[in-house]
């Protein structure tokens, strides 16, 4: 089997290249610290975080920004549908020290597509577009994306929505190779990772 090689994130090198999956109600601190220090992951990843929440004030959602120096790299993750908004958070996410900024276009849960948010955007590509742009022109650190094959099964769109990012300045893309949807139900389609690194 061949080795498996750190990449880098821009000047982020993440060893073991290995990336925490964000997980609403898992990743939390406890959890990253403990698999941080068994040496098992490379970049930890907040849980998901609205961004209503945060630029609210919301207590919750602050809390899960938090995080310690020895969970470095970390990235945190936000999710929402208004581009001042995901502009505000982002910058709220680069003010605690976060190392990379994610934004969540692959969340397939009703109630986060419904405002616009998580895969919600890959049926808008200008909304998607226009938040990118925005947080991109905000901070100063790596902007990466998480993105499924598609809002539907009849419309896979993953290439489209990966080059799109990367014209509007993103360093990194995670692909969840379902639908929005299937949900987590059916078979991944990987073919689409070699795709996607062929397109950008």
């Amino acid at each position: 089997m061949p080795e498996i090689k750190p990449f880098k994130i821009r000047d982020i090198e993440i060893n073991p290249p290995l990336i925490l999956s964000p997980m609403a109600g898992v990743t939390d601190v406890s959890f990253r610290r403990l698999l941080k220090r068994r040496g098992g992951v490379g970049l930890s990843v907040s849980e998901f975080i609205s961004v209503e929440g945060l630029t609210r004030s919301n207590p919750k959602s602050k809390r899960q920004m938090r995080f310690y120096e020895d969970e470095r790299p970390f990235a945190v993750q936000i999710f929402g549908g208004q581009p001042e908004r995901m502009r505000m958070a982002a910058e709220m996410a680069e003010e605690v020290g976060a190392d990379i900024l994610d934004v969540n276009c692959g969340c397939p849960a009703p109630k986060v597509v419904k405002h616009g948010g998580g895969s919600g955007l890959l049926k808008d590509h200008s909304r998607l577009e226009t938040i990118l742009k925005e947080i991109k022109k905000a901070i100063r650190i790596p902007l990466t994306v998480k993105i499924r094959a598609g809002f539907y099964d009849h419309t896979i769109n993953a290439v489209e929505t990966a080059k799109l990012a990367e014209d509007c300045g993103v360093e990194h893309i995670a692909l969840h190779g379902r639908t929005k949807e299937q949900g987590y139900r059916g078979l991944a389609n990987w073919d689409l990772v070699r795709d996607i690194k062929e397109a950008v």
